[in-house]
């Protein structure tokens, strides 16, 4: 779940959620933010290990990364990770992001943290230290991005997870409504990617120039040509909110979805 510390309006939402390797996963996630303050997102992680920095990875250099999945997907018409963390608590600089991420660190260390110097001013958001209790009480690793306020195009921000809880299961722990803490149900706009290096067997294929151009992706080589395959989803409208956890294949077996990701028919 991912539910943001102070009011603002939230649009065009894209996660990918990828299998990267054996065991890791990946997570891409990134919105436009119109926030009056600096505010900040909070979500956990569903893994059995700890976070630290290196998980996180820098994608300033590809802001159009998944809207070329959304692309590959519903072409425009023509009008239009590592292993054995130690750490309980730390702080990353990823693009316009300052992220804190805590392995069950206590409250008092997290506030802390986030009144230190390492939070830039103009990014440190007021926090609700009474949500982030209640999603300690999970017992998984919590993050929370922070950026500064304005009408801002967020640049995606990735990070990889080693050791994940459902091993035959992808998950979205970001789809979730930007809405009201505590409202039922939230306003989404969201786009929602899949993908795994272990089939090719995917709705769409895209095409990258270089096995670096998107380092959270699963790729494989094909004449020369390295590629990666996703299939993906558009959300929109009233849905159902305060879903911790998307289990994407329970969802479409019991024909809550339609289609391979978790998508509340409401």
């Amino acid at each position: 779940m991912c539910i943001s510390m102070q009011s603002g309006d939230f649009s065009g939402t894209r996660i990918y959620v990828g299998d990267l390797a054996d065991g890791v996963r990946s997570v891409i996630y990134e919105c436009l933010a119109k926030s009056k303050e600096a505010n900040a997102l909070i979500f956990t992680i569903p893994t059995k290990l700890e976070l630290e920095g290196s998980n996180f990875v820098n994608l300033e250099e590809y802001p159009s990364l998944l809207k070329e999945m959304e692309n590959a997907i519903d072409p425009p018409r023509p009008t239009r990770s590592s292993l054995g963390a130690k750490s309980a608590l730390g702080i990353v600089e990823v693009g316009q992001y300052t992220a804190l991420y805590s392995n069950d660190a206590s409250i008092d260390a997290i506030r802390k943290l986030m009144n230190s110097g390492r939070v830039r001013e103009e990014r440190r958001p007021k926090l609700n230290y009474e949500v982030i209790e209640g999603l300690k009480d999970i017992g998984l690793p919590l993050v929370i991005a922070c950026y500064a306020p304005g009408n801002t195009h967020l640049h995606p921000l990735g990070l990889t997870y080693s050791s994940p809880i459902y091993q035959d299961k992808l998950v979205a722990p970001m789809l979730d409504g930007h809405g009201k803490i505590g409202d039922q149900y939230a306003d989404r706009d969201h786009w929602v990617f899949a993908g795994s290096y272990q089939t090719r067997e995917l709705k769409a294929n895209i095409r990258v120039k270089h096995e670096s151009a998107y380092p959270l992706l699963p790729l494989c080589e094909f004449e020369g040509n390295f590629f990666t395959s996703m299939s993906g989803k558009r959300i929109s409208g009233k849905t159902l909110n305060g879903d911790y956890f998307i289990d994407l294949p329970k969802l479409v077996s019991d024909g809550e979805i339609k289609g391979d990701f978790a998508i509340p028919s409401r």
